[in-house]
């Protein structure tokens, strides 16, 4: 045990070491230090695995990345908000697919929908609330064909398709096919329908249970 700490206390110095050499030298920007910063933490977990250094060096990149394209591209599109949101949905999806904790799967589909829809709505001008509740439905259809169709457990497509149907009479009524009126008729509807899946789903499993 003590040599591995000694080791793992070598590698820690090495990196320090290397990373004040190049602050010192210029050689290096800081967002590029940071993204230096993660790789050491990345190679301490391919050395050691520890599962500390794999998520802080994966989340260290992307902040990194983020910054770099945040300084690159003083846009009006968000780019650092899309790279940021995308970057760590895939940090979690690694810690998924590569420690199957079934928590992380849910971030891991839902934060790069909402990073896919800061780009989408900085992009266009118009009316485009409908594509963030389509993104979501659609990120509940992946988080059932990763975790959930294998257990033949079919719940997250309830939200998702209630979000995706949303998300269609947003877009009708963004297009004025659907008009105002009609719209307050379903803006009490839906929710009521929420109500409705979520009393089942609970009455379900007290009845499965007993």
């Amino acid at each position: 045990m003590g040599k591995r700490n000694n080791d793992l206390l070598g590698i820690i110095l090495i990196l320090i070491g290397v990373l004040i050499f190049l602050l010192n030298t210029d050689l290096l920007s800081g967002n590029a230090l940071l993204i230096l910063i993660g790789v050491g933490f990345l190679v301490i977990y391919f050395i050691r695995r520890y599962i500390w250094s794999l998520i802080s060096g994966m989340i260290i990149i992307v902040v990194g990345v983020t910054s770099i394209i945040d300084d690159a591209f003083s846009t009006r599109i968000d780019l650092a908000g899309f790279t940021f949101l995308v970057g760590l949905g895939i940090v979690f999806l690694v810690l998924y697919f590569t420690k199957r904790i079934m928590g992380f799967v849910f971030p891991g589909f839902i934060l790069p929908a909402v990073g896919i829809y800061t780009l989408v709505s900085s992009i266009y001008t118009g009316e485009m609330s409908w594509a963030f509740f389509f993104l979501i439905g659609l990120s509940f259809y992946g988080i059932y064909i990763a975790e959930f169709m294998k257990r033949g457990n079919s719940w997250p497509l309830i939200p998702g398709t209630i979000l995706i149907a949303f998300s269609a009479f947003l877009y009708l009524i963004s297009k004025d096919i659907i008009k105002a009126s009609f719209w307050k008729v379903i803006s009490y509807a839906w929710p009521a329908l929420l109500i409705i899946v979520g009393i089942k789903i609970i009455y379900d499993n007290v009845k499965r249970k007993a």
